[in-house]
């Protein structure tokens, strides 16, 4: 029985070993645990999120080297995972060494050489950069849309098939409509008919790449023509 144990325990050696080399050539950070929770291999990657060093965190467990508002969520998925072995992915805060990172957290559980489940398996993608910049983009939209409702000029968006899919108060307010009055409906239905030639080719240039500017006559709910400068582009 000694010796029996002693090639298991050899294997289950070997596996761990094998099991680094395979995290070390990951670019995210990695890691693998014991049933315990206590770190048995990180690659550089995690070692660097966290801003500890290798030896700082083999033997120890998520509780020694984290915040402990954090840990008990993490300790939760792992216990959850281990008494039902498989995988499972989450998003949760993370306490970096710059700072506090969004990382989703992809884990699963690994089988030793004896059968017996060794422990979970975790590979970390920090969104951090990505969240921010949709923050970023979510306020410029707001910025812009603000710009665009509040402006003098009227500003129309158009599709290919020739129908307002956006227009702004003010231009709207140009022709005595109301925005929602214009959305959706065909460009020309406000055009009189001898400026429709002037639509279609300016179309075709904006389909083409090309801006311009030019006069267009326009017709205002009252029934009489109006003269604009329009500055078209694709």
């Amino acid at each position: 029985e000694a010796v029996e144990r002693s090639r298991w325990d050899q294997a289950n050696k070997k596996m761990s070993e094998f099991m680094q080399v395979m995290i070390d050539i990951m670019p995210n950070p990695a890691f693998f645990k014991d049933t315990q929770g206590n770190y048995w291999g990180t690659n550089s990657a995690f070692e660097k999120l966290l801003g500890h060093s290798k030896s700082e965190l083999i033997g120890k467990s998520i509780a020694d080297v984290a915040p402990q508002e954090i840990v008990s969520r993490h300790q939760d998925h792992d216990l959850a995972l281990l008494t039902k072995p498989g995988h499972q992915v989450y998003e949760a805060p993370l306490k970096a060494s710059d700072g506090e990172h969004h990382v989703i957290f992809i884990k699963t559980t690994y089988v030793q050489p004896d059968g017996t489940i060794g422990g979970v398996v975790g590979i970390l993608k920090d969104i951090t950069q990505r969240l921010r910049a949709e923050e970023e983009l979510e306020q410029l939209r707001r910025f812009s849309e603000s710009t665009v409702q509040t402006m003098t000029e009227g500003l129309v968006l158009t599709d290919a098939g020739g129908k307002f899919t956006f227009v702004n108060p003010a231009a709207a307010r140009m022709l005595g409509y109301t925005p929602d009055e214009m959305v959706e409906q065909q460009v020309l239905s406000y055009v009189p008919k001898d400026q429709h030639p002037i639509v279609r080719h300016q179309d075709e240039k904006r389909s083409k790449g090309i801006s311009d500017r030019y006069e267009l006559d326009f017709l205002h709910r009252d029934g009489s023509r109006r003269t604009f400068l329009v500055s078209g582009g694709p």
